[in-house]
């Protein structure tokens, strides 16, 4: 499979830290192009166990710089990252991450 289709915009956001009041903060550092694949259920069950809404797989460009404490925002939506991010270095440059949606 052939995984890298830019089909969205992702804005990525840095982890900063927390405030005053305990909560994190970020800061926008970039947009970038991803291909982005809902997470089937059977990944869902195979990975954590149980099945996941709103979870999808990310796969993007090798040169990104991008870490598990970062926040992308997709559409006004935000998510965080899912355990670590995979880089691939066979006939593909990738990487690959899971995200799942933040509840509101």
């Amino acid at each position: 499979m052939i995984p890298f289709f830019k089909n969205t915009k992702i804005d990525l956001h840095t982890y900063d830290g927390k405030d005053k009041y305990g909560d994190n903060t970020y800061t926008y550092r970039e947009t970038i192009d991803a291909d982005i694949q809902p997470l089937s259920n059977n990944s869902s069950m195979e990975i954590f166990g149980k099945i996941l809404q709103d979870t999808y797989n990310v796969y993007m460009p090798s040169q990104i710089n991008i870490k598990d404490t970062d926040r992308l925002v997709i559409e006004n939506n935000s998510y965080e990252i899912v355990g670590s991010v995979e880089k691939w270095n066979h006939m593909l440059n990738f990487q690959k991450c899971i995200i799942k949606k933040l509840r509101r």
